[in-house]
């Protein structure tokens, strides 16, 4: 292979020995230079009608052919651009399904509006590789400085120049065209293999199933209950389903895919080929093919045609070919002229083109990693090449360890072949299309959802967490208030009262957690052994009254900030705050963070030259009182009394629990363990029966409430109707969870639960462990012996496997409904490095043990740190993941 290319690049140089690469001369049709000179100024329709019509007078034009390469290149950055102003449209107006948005989608044939989306760039893609084509051959050279702008109307990310205008850094040549030919190639035959695919779901189903719950509800983005009539039809499998999906924990992902099923299940044409479209399939291998050959030819091309001029730039430091250190980067300029690929970020412009040279063109002048990536392509080029019958049988495996020669810090060991050639013969050939090689589904609870046979194995969860420093700041609560509104004699205002009791504590504790799930029997058996460490627990509660003396709503006008009243019947009215431009029912403001807060530090500060703090008498006792006879003036009162103290020192709780199931098949759970406490005139008292509870699914933060009342008080259809009045949450660290609950009995009504504060209350220390579904300790077989999928009997076991994952990521165990995917997949397990002793030798064709032997340790090694990764970045962006302190800093 290096003598082959070294004779290819001696043959190139004395081919183009004196080949112009030079500004653009005579010799191109004076058209091409006109329409050159539009693209450099941006008007790239009048030159895209100029270069038509030299291309159809002169087909083979190299330099019109470079014309029509910018042209589409502009188009496909346009639909890029498009799609870009549709999604930041999204984070300007905050997206939310509506409902009428969703109704206009049941009316819609999916692959048509897939279609419509990628059409407008597939088509200028499949004229850059026709263009292409005659560039390669020609070998022709062009200045041109290309303009390009990424971004939408309201966000543009950069607006740059490949190649300077005022300048001679602006060349193209077959280094480019390779290049262009080799992504436009591989891209049109990716967006040609999704056209054959039928991908029309039955969206009135899904619609109505999913999105007629309160998403925002599931995820506690909002703190109202859901209305049950609202989740009407809609199972507990299906809440996981969106719960999961929009929590991006990598823990939750064996439900997550498992409940994929139903899209299937109801769309039965889904991912099935479309009629009549078996004989593309030729066409797109052909095209991935020709795209890798052009792959080849861009690393080939890099010594020979680049120079510090060409867009793609390199200089030959040792003048002795590729090198380590030679330089290569991007002839890219910003519209200033200066060098380099500058993006914005806010108000700042950060110069990348560094980086991206350093990570994509550098290791690509590196012989040794030069070779690997031009090996990467030859094999792919000659085993998807499926019509050629010069191609040798072994020549068409591709083994995936390769795909280490281009994911850099990922070892891919030899366990697993593809034959393309033999995917795509069986694809054409399946009736059922790409959904023959889906995993199975079942209905195996029988509630109606099918899920995909989906499991996770994992070593055992031991480890300790704890609130960091920063976490264990004061929580202050504001209970939902009582509020009177009375009449003053011989005025028209009211006196609007508002009591309510609030409360400020800290908490520092950390947990202990172990599970071990064991088989016995034919079942399976959980246990479970849990630690709370309460290192202080700290409470102060108030109760607070307020009075105001105010008038009508109507008759304060330019204020930024006011109570008020407004009539609600005959005799009755309601109590309301004005707060920047808009009026809020008192009971609102008590019930949201954000107002609440503004309420506090800017409304009660409007009414400060009145305020008068720590009066004596009691508020409960006056609240019930007659109204009395007041001046006609200004008033307002803050009343603060009852302060009581509440603390708990060093403490130590603990736990044990067995749960036995038949099968473990259906087990994902979260894991919590809570310990109450309640308020007595005594203090603050301990329950002496801490909870050890599982619950399926329910990620949200409105069902942890009623779950942990439900727990703590024993009456889980009594606990929704309780008040919670705080939950505290570390969410989403790693696999744990800890949180402090404060809640108020509902059954005694809100003036008398104020009035004698908190005697009706409870706190609830907490912590919670997500457990995958099948989390084994140890081998167990997976999934049932048999199951019923499609109507018939299968059996799927599968076997005790002798090895076990390093570390503590979850190994995904599937069952495929042909684990060959058509006869297109060799295995050799023993090159894992734990192999069992009933292991075949050698390739072999893989039966479902086997198959998942080899996938799950590809997703051990590969998918596994790549997901973990990606979930922590987003939960830190979304602010769902904070790390938690472990190991000796809880002690």
């Amino acid at each position: 292979m290096v003598f082959s290319r070294k004779i290819l690049l001696l043959t190139l140089l004395v081919f183009t020995f004196g080949c112009g690469k030079k500004k653009n001369v005579d010799t191109i049709d004076p058209r091409v230079l006109n329409a050159f000179e539009l693209i450099e100024k941006g008007f790239f329709l009048e030159s895209e009608r100029i270069l038509k019509q030299v291309k159809d007078e002169k087909p083979d034009d190299c330099y019109a052919s470079w014309g029509m390469v910018f042209v589409s290149f502009h188009k496909i950055l346009e639909v890029i651009n498009s799609i870009i102003s549709i999604l930041s449209g999204f984070v300007d107006v905050g997206f939310s399904p509506r409902f009428d948005i969703l109704s206009d989608l049941k009316e819609k044939n999916l692959s048509d509006i897939v279609s419509l989306a990628i059409l407008p760039i597939l088509s200028p893609t499949d004229e850059i590789s026709k263009n292409i084509s005659v560039i390669d051959a020609k070998k022709c050279f062009v200045n041109v400085s290309f303009p390009f702008v990424l971004g939408s109307r309201s966000l543009t990310l950069t607006k740059s120049r490949l190649g300077n205008l005022r300048g001679d850094n602006n060349l193209w040549g077959p280094t480019e065209a390779a290049l262009f030919g080799g992504i436009s190639n591989i891209l049109a035959g990716m967006l040609k293999f999704i056209l054959v695919i039928n991908l029309d779901l039955n969206l009135s189903k899904l619609i109505d199933l999913q999105f007629r719950t309160d998403i925002n509800s599931l995820v506690s983005f909002g703190s109202t209950p859901v209305p049950q009539d609202i989740l009407r039809g809609v199972s507990s499998q299906q809440i996981s389903f969106l719960t999961s999906a929009l929590s991006f924990n990598v823990y939750d992902t064996a439900i997550f895919f498992a409940s994929l099923a139903y899209i299937v299940e109801v769309s039965p044409e889904f991912l099935k080929l479309k009629p009549g479209s078996e004989r593309n399939i030729d066409e797109i291998a052909e095209q991935f093919s020709r795209g890798f050959n052009f792959l080849m030819r861009f690393l080939d091309y890099i010594p020979v045609y680049s120079n510090e001029k060409t867009i793609i730039g390199y200089k030959d430091i040792g003048k002795k070919g590729l090198s380590a250190d030679d330089d290569i980067f991007l002839n890219i300029y910003n519209e200033e002229g200066e060098q380099g690929l500058f993006v914005k970020l806010g108000n700042f412009d950060l110069k990348v083109d560094g980086i991206l040279s350093s990570l994509v063109l550098k290791p690509l002048v590196n012989p040794d990693v030069n070779k690997k990536i031009y090996d990467f392509f030859s094999i792919f080029s000659k085993a998807i090449d499926i019509n050629n019958p010069n191609i040798k049988e072994e020549e068409r495996w591709v083994d995936l360890s390769i795909f280490s020669y281009v994911i850099p810090l990922i070892e891919i060991p030899s366990t697993i072949r593809f034959s393309p050639k033999n995917f795509l013969e069986g694809l054409k050939k399946n009736p059922e299309g790409l959904r023959a090689i889906l995993p199975i589904w079942s209905d195996l609870n029988y509630d109606g959802f099918p899920e995909f046979l989906v499991e996770a194995e994992s070593r055992q969860l031991e480890s300790k967490f704890c609130f960091k420093k920063e976490d264990r700041n004061q929580k202050f609560v504001i209970s939902p208030p009582y509020i009177s509104v009375d009449s003053l004699p011989s005025t028209e205002k009211k006196r609007i009262r508002i009591v309510t009791s609030r409360v400020s504590y800290n908490t520092d504790f950390f947990c202990y957690l172990n599970h071990d799930i064991k088989r016995d029997g034919e079942g399976f058996s959980l246990y479970i052994d849990s630690s709370i460490f309460v290192r202080g627990l700290d409470m102060k509660t108030q109760r607070v009254e307020m009075s105001f003396d105010v008038f009508d709503c109507d008759s304060y006008v330019g204020q930024k900030y006011f109570i008020c009243f407004r009539k609600s019947g005959i005799s009755s009215y309601n109590a309301y705050a004005f707060i920047e431009k808009e009026l809020y029912p008192i009971v609102k403001i008590f019930s949201d963070d954000e107002l609440l807060e503004i309420f506090q530090k800017d409304l009660l500060r409007s009414y400060s030259t009145h305020v008068t703090t720590n009066v004596v008498d009691s508020c409960f006792e006056e609240l019930r009182s007659e109204s009395k006879s007041y001046k006609g003036v200004d008033y307002f009162k803050l009343k603060i009394c009852d302060e009581k103290v509440y603390s708990i020192g060093s403490t130590y709780f603990s736990a044990q629990a067995q749960f036995d199931y038949d099968s473990c098949f259906h087990d994902f759970n979260n894991l919590y363990f809570l310990f109450p406490f309640y308020f007595s005139p005594d203090g603050l008292l301990s329950s002496s029966n801490p909870n050890i509870f599982l619950s399926k699914g329910e990620l949200s933060t409105n069902a942890l409430k009623s779950l942990s009342i439900g727990q703590s008080i024993g009456d889980h259809e009594k606990a929704i109707r309780y008040i919670t009045e705080n939950l505290s949450v570390v969410k989403n660290a790693q696999r744990f969870k800890i949180f402090s609950l404060f809640f108020t009995d509902p059954d005694v009504i809100r003036v008398e639960t104020i009035g004698k504060f908190p005697l009706y209350s409870y706190i609830v220390l907490g912590c919670s462990a997500i457990l995958p579904r099948c989390f084994y300790a140890e081998d167990s077989p997976h999934f049932p012996p048999k199951v019923i999928s499609q109507g018939i009997p299968l059996s799927v076991n599968i076997k005790n496997d002798c090895m076990f994952p390093d570390g503590d990521w979850s190994y995904y165990y599937v069952a495929f409904r042909d684990p060959t995917f058509y006869n297109s997949i060799r295995v050799n397990v023993k090159n894992i490095g734990k192999s069992c002793v009933d292991d075949p030798d050698g390739w072999v064709e893989p039966d479902q043990y086997l198959m998942n032997k080899v996938f799950a340790d590809l997703l051990q090694r590969t998918f596994g740190p790549i997901l973990s990764v990606i979930a922590r970045i987003l939960g830190i962006i979304t602010g769902t993941y904070q790390d938690i302190s472990q190991g000796e800093n809880c002690d």
